[in-house]
């Protein structure tokens, strides 16, 4: 509450700007003092922002930024709310079919009818809400038969929507971002985990997915690195552990006695999250080598700054087990058996 109000202050001091700078730009003002982040949007149809906005993932938007995008952008710009932690939490249903939407509304009315819900240009709906469990963007409900698989998704960490206050040259189809039900924006209510937990299921009851296929996409791409054709490379003395983990390492040995949990080894959830989403994925890199990424601001040691971040198994090992010192690390890892081949 405190923290709220600071940022009410804070904007409060913005809003007394002369109408002449500030009139068209008052609309970032009205979303700030209420906690949420937002950032200066293109009215090109393109939807993307107008200068740099990562660092709005971390920080809200003082006067000087708002009086430099009057400068730079002039007034009528559309506008962006940030979701995460830096919106006190904010996170939105991101209903792609909005045929949909009435039908997981209905089966959730108890929960659905407290949040705000904007219809989107696209004929689709967001639904607002915040909660002290966000994780990073995620699809929930998806038709691979579709040629626009994704239905139903979340903004979280990293992510962002554009929103009521928007011109309509901000969509590439010339229509609003319109609020239909619930409290008006920017006010936005924190529900429980239990609650944002219920609103998922709900919606991921509509996921027509094979059960299992990020499996076994996750093999594919394994086997489409195995196949490309590598350049032989002879290894002069010892491999290093920290290299030789991040091989042939297995990522159930290195989070699970760390307490991170996975039903298929490639979702995994952090030590205390018990709301049946996920904090991080395993996906391949360039180098073919697998990197957990992580979307969770909780994850403990593993936790990003800001949007996700990618960990090696040396790096993720070191940090969870040894505080990130590589010392240790190297050594604990030798009486595993890692480094020493020839």
């Amino acid at each position: 509450m405190s923290d709220l109000m600071s940022i009410q202050s804070q904007w409060l001091e913005l809003a007394s700007l002369p109408t002449d700078q500030f009139r068209d730009q008052s609309i970032f003002a009205h979303y700030a003092a209420a906690g949420l982040s937002c950032i200066p949007i293109a009215t090109d149809g393109s939807k993307k922002p107008l200068g740099a906005w990562k660092q709005f993932q971390n920080r809200l938007p003082i006067r000087r930024d708002i009086l430099q995008w009057v400068r730079d952008f002039g007034s009528g710009t559309g506008v962006a709310i940030i979701t995460g932690g830096i919106s006190v939490g904010l996170e939105v249903l991101d209903f792609d079919d909005g045929d949909l939407f009435e039908p997981w509304r209905k089966s959730i009315e108890r929960i659905a009818c407290r949040l705000p819900v904007i219809s989107t240009p696209s004929f689709g709906y967001h639904v607002y809400y915040r909660s002290s469990e966000v994780c990073g963007n995620q699809k929930i409900a998806m038709d691979p038969q579709r040629d626009k698989p994704t239905l139903i998704e979340t903004r979280g960490e990293g992510g962002y929507v554009l929103t009521a206050g928007c011109p309509a040259a901000c969509h590439p189809s010339g229509r609003l971002y319109v609020q239909e039900f619930g409290p008006p924006l920017p006010e936005v209510p924190t529900i429980t985990p239990e609650e944002r937990l219920a609103l998922w299921k709900a919606a991921r009851a509509f996921d027509l997915r094979p059960k299992n296929q990020d499996a076994v996409q996750h093999r594919l791409k394994q086997l489409r690195r195995e196949s490309r054709p590598t350049r032989p490379v002879m290894i002069d003395g010892n491999v290093p552990p920290w290299t030789d983990l991040d091989e042939r390492g297995d990522w159930s040995a290195i989070l699970e006695p760390a307490g991170w949990c996975s039903h298929d080894g490639i979702h995994w959830r952090r030590p205390g999250k018990d709301d049946g989403g996920f904090s991080a994925k395993v996906n391949i890199a360039k180098n073919g080598q697998e990197v957990l990424t992580v979307f969770s601001s909780n994850a403990g040691p593993l936790s990003p700054t800001s949007g996700e971040k990618s960990f090696g198994k040396s790096d993720a090992f070191a940090l969870l087990h040894h505080a990130g010192n590589r010392s240790a690390s190297a050594r604990a890892l030798r009486q595993l058996g890692y480094g020493g081949r020839k």
